[in-house]
């Protein structure tokens, strides 16, 4: 009885995290937008467009990588707050490993004109927490005193190799890039003695240019690029002792899976004048490929300035707008949050120290209230 209760929650389990049987057409293993990694987050504000470390450049257009030096290394950690109620019944979400690398990056420029870059960095990363919940059984229909937790973890790596390529001898101000991608995923869910896990692997890309002129009110530069998604199919695998009671040949249960992220298109304008740094993004999100959200528009604005020749300072604002096709979910079927962004830029023993802090709690519901830290270390040789 033990082990088919077992079962039935594992179960339950993986229909909540959106897993189905291999005859089954899969659905989207990644569906919490909170669980995103924030590339685009620097001492710029947040600028999918214009980099200031090269902790961005994996998730960031990639024309802009022939700004960041002739021969370069960079480290960047994100610590994100736990959010109590991210989903349904107050399911939580929080992020798994915290302490391991949000990026790590290397750039070289073998000559004026080309500069490559390679970059491993976190995608996705979220852990599904549905607390404590009560077992109930026939003879104890308000609970047996015992509880048991599940936990559905997601996390999408990715491995970056960036081109780009400065035509400003043809085409004055034109930076050409490109990126490929190898992205990986990995999945876990616990109950008990039971285990489901899988992964997977496939490839995506993105594309961008950017153009510089100097004006007489200073420098602009504009910026756009595309970012194929995220569409990685595996299968997940159930094991555990409980089931080797019952059938020592017992052969593991398969599921298939799979795992989306949206096409992105990005556009973003950069004004550098002597009073300051004025930056503005505007992001569409395909998310209506992925499943149940709607396609939709973000942006954000940030103005900095240089205080001296060794301090940068910022503020800014992100919006990001996620909302449900239908109210299936009631109360949540708006996933909108709005960030208040702030950064710095220093340097230190021959480093550039880039320091950002984004925080949702005053203009956001509670599905997507968070603070978000993150510090990234270059250095140039």
């Amino acid at each position: 009885m033990k082990t088919t209760c077992l079962l039935l929650l594992l179960s339950l389990s993986l229909t909540l995290a959106q897993a189905s049987q291999l005859e089954v057409e899969p659905v989207n293993q990644a569906f919490l937008p909170q669980g995103i990694r924030w590339q685009a987050l620097s001492s710029n504000g947040f600028s999918y467009n214009f980099t200031s470390s090269l902790s961005q450049i994996s998730g960031s257009n990639p024309a802009t990588l022939t700004a960041l030096g002739t021969l370069a290394f960079g480290l960047s950690y994100q610590y994100d707050t736990d959010i109590e109620k991210a989903f349904i019944s107050n399911f939580g979400h929080k992020k798994s490993y915290v302490g391991l690398p949000q990026s790590i990056a290397f750039v070289y420029s073998p000559d004026e004109k080309l500069t490559l870059g390679f970059s491993a960095a976190q995608k996705y990363n979220s852990i599904l927490d549905l607390g404590k919940i009560i077992i109930r059984t026939v003879q104890n229909p308000d609970g047996t005193g015992e509880t048991y937790s599940v936990k559905h973890q997601t996390n999408i790596y990715s491995l970056s190799g960036i081109l780009a390529y400065d035509l400003s001898q043809i085409f004055s101000g034109i930076n050409l890039g490109f990126r490929y991608n190898h992205d990986n995923f990995w999945i876990s869910q616990k109950i008990f003695g039971l285990k489901a896990e899988g992964t997977g692997s496939s490839s995506s890309f993105a594309f961008g240019l950017s153009y510089k002129t100097e004006t007489g009110f200073g420098q602009i530069e504009l910026a756009s690029y595309y970012e194929q998604g995220v569409a990685i199919n595996g299968t997940l695998e159930i094991t555990g002792p409980d089931l080797l009671t019952i059938d020592p040949d017992y052969e593991p249960e398969r599921f298939k899976t799979i795992v989306l992220l949206p096409n992105r298109w990005h556009l973003g304008a950069n004004f550098n004048s002597g009073f300051g740094n004025f930056l503005i993004d505007l992001a569409l999100i395909e998310w209506k490929s992925t499943g149940e959200l709607k396609n939709t528009l973000e942006y954000s604005a940030s103005y900095g300035r240089q205080f001296s020749e060794e301090l940068y300072l910022s503020f800014g604002v992100f919006s990001t707008d996620r909302k449900l096709k239908e109210a299936s979910y009631p109360g949540i079927n708006n996933l909108s949050a709005l960030f208040l962004t702030m950064g710095a830029k220093t340097t230190f023993m021959g480093m550039d120290i880039d320091l950002a802090i984004a925080d949702s709690h005053l203009f956001s519901d509670s599905w997507r209230e968070q603070t978000i830290f993150k510090i990234a270390v270059d250095k140039s040789f």
